[in-house]
């Protein structure tokens, strides 16, 4: 049980009416400043970071598909292309051609196969064979697609022995199927003229896991979240788009 003596709140109250009015104002400032500061810390940290943060949460939102690519988002400003490293990438085409593509693809993505059929051989023949533009590509394998980062390493095997391209083509070519056994792989080695002993070894080896992290994480960089999308001369052009929305693109950056 407490005391009388515990209870005795006489000597606080004693000290608290001694107290100065410049004291208790000195106190009363000192809030003052600190609340202040606190608000002004909070405005500046929003107008740096907060609205970017805002807009990065709803362009990382991929419930909804967007047309014409796997789970891709238009965005917000042009990439530079040049920001990228294309030193070892495989590439079609001049590498002096005035116009730089750069296509970040999944190997079972059946959007990036609809392009491969439907607008890549137009971008082809006119673009590419005529010396205006260059194709570059880059793996961006998504989670969801089981066999696609094994696919891209197939492609990286088959480049290794100067295939990369028709690796490419007979992937998709193929994609329907959805037979991406490690033996199926291995036959399409085979059908290319590739020693495959080494391109099953390749295949096996993991050699190529950084190559494709790094892709990802310079597509991710780049504002890509979803496949195919494509810089042309650095303006995003995302998903099986028809050879015409090419067309206009490539011909403004002529």
């Amino acid at each position: 049980m407490a005391t009388k003596a515990s209870l005795n709140f006489k000597p606080v109250v004693e000290r608290l009416k001694k107290a100065t009015s410049t004291q208790v104002l000195y106190l009363a400032l000192l809030i003052l400043v600190f609340t202040v500061g606190y608000l002004f810390a909070k405005v500046q940290i929003y107008e740096k970071g907060g609205a970017s943060n805002l807009l990065g949460s709803q362009q990382g939102d991929t419930t909804q598909q967007a047309p014409l690519g796997d789970q891709a988002l238009a965005p917000e400003e042009p990439y530079i292309v040049e920001n990228l490293n294309t030193g070892d990438l495989p590439v079609k085409g001049d590498e002096n051609a005035p116009v730089t593509i750069v296509e970040f693809s999944d190997f079972e993505c059946p959007f990036c196969a609809s392009f491969y059929r439907d607008t890549l051989p137009q971008v082809i023949s006119e673009y590419i064979d005529t010396g205006k533009a260059k194709l570059y590509y880059r793996h961006y394998p998504l989670d969801f697609h089981p066999s696609a980062k094994k696919l891209a390493v197939a492609s990286e095997c088959a480049n290794e022995q100067g295939k990369f391209w028709e690796m490419h083509d007979i992937i998709f070519d193929n994609q329907a199927a959805g037979d991406f056994a490690d033996e199926t792989i291995t036959s399409w080695a085979g059908e290319l003229g590739l020693d495959t002993g080494s391109f099953s070894a390749c295949l096996a080896s993991g050699k190529y896991d950084d190559k494709i992290a790094q892709d990802l994480a310079e597509g991710a960089e780049a504002g890509v979240d979803g496949t195919p999308s494509f810089y042309v001369n650095g303006e995003r052009i995302v998903g099986a788009q028809p050879f015409e929305s090419f067309k206009a693109l490539i011909d403004s950056k002529l």
